[in-house]
């Protein structure tokens, strides 16, 4: 595995995808995704999200505008070449029915391998040091489906990094999990993002942990990128508000220091008490009568 290689540049420009019978999911988006940082993809139900994730691995054919992979238009880069600079791993992945986690690990060799060609001793190595890396070295031979779900989502994502791309797109792989397998997903793909470079795009509903491991933010709306920058930038109350229509708190996490965002229930604000509480937490001045 090249662990030096130069993640490349993706871009959308003037992107709108949709079905040609309806309207447009997403209209006139344009993006650039950072090299060799984690990006988050945050915004409501049907904001276009896992949408635009998908265009941009090819997996969707935009109505107009262009997604580019190093300034070439995907639609004009062979499929191949696309597989080998860019890994996808869709909201709920089926894999075959009893198939070994190291099984499915080799499925990445795919895009690396001629037609019916064997498996290579180059593959082997490729395919156990993403187990390594996946923490998966001792449940090699399991079955997937005895797995728990934070085992299981390990084990697709050995199988993008046996893919061996600079790039790794991910739909809501925190989907179902609970706290202790959300972190463990999410702490494998910082360790990635820091020891290989891999730059990581995901679709994330936790705005929390947007804020702790993205560097860079997307929040969309209707369609449309709504604000793009740092997670301090995007990260704030009125952010909040406009795209999900919902009142919060945006504070400084106590030990990371990342903007920290506490959704303020609609019957929090019904008494002066407990606005004086939100503002005392906030920081902000609280005028006394």
């Amino acid at each position: 595995m090249d662990d030096t290689t130069s993640a490349p540049l993706i871009e959308a420009r003037s992107l709108t995808v949709g079905y040609r019978a309806g309207a447009a999911i997403l209209e006139d988006v344009d993006l650039q995704i950072p090299p060799g940082k984690i990006t988050a993809f945050i915004g409501a139900n049907g904001s276009g999200k896992s949408t635009l994730l998908r265009t941009l691995g090819n997996a969707l054919e935009p109505l107009g505008g262009q997604v580019l992979l190093d300034g070439l238009d995907l639609r004009h880069v062979p499929r191949r070449r696309i597989a080998r600079a860019v890994s996808m791993l869709p909201q709920q992945p089926v894999a075959p029915e009893g198939i070994t986690v190291r099984g499915l690990s080799e499925f990445g060799r795919h895009p690396h391998r001629g037609f019916l060609s064997r498996q290579t001793s180059q593959d082997r190595d490729i395919v156990e040091r993403s187990l390594a890396a996946a923490g998966l070295q001792e449940l090699a031979d399991r079955p997937l489906d005895t797995l728990s779900g934070g085992q299981r989502q390990r084990a697709w994502i050995s199988m993008s990094l046996a893919q061996d791309t600079p790039v790794m797109l991910l739909d809501e792989p925190t989907t179902y999990l609970d706290i202790a397998h959300q972190l463990e997903v999410l702490d494998l793909l910082a360790d990635l993002n820091t020891n290989r470079g891999t730059t990581v795009v995901m679709v994330i509903h936790d705005l929390n942990h947007a804020a702790h491991f993205a560097h860079h933010v997307v929040a969309l709306h209707d369609g449309r990128v709504h604000a793009a920058g740092s997670p301090r930038d995007v990260l704030t109350e009125q952010l909040v508000q406009d795209v999900f229509g919902v009142g919060s708190v945006v504070l400084d996490h106590p030990v990371t220091s990342a903007p920290l965002c506490l959704p303020v229930p609609r019957t929090a604000h019904a008494g002066a008490a407990s606005t004086g509480v939100i503002d005392t937490l906030a920081g902000r001045e609280v005028s006394t009568p």
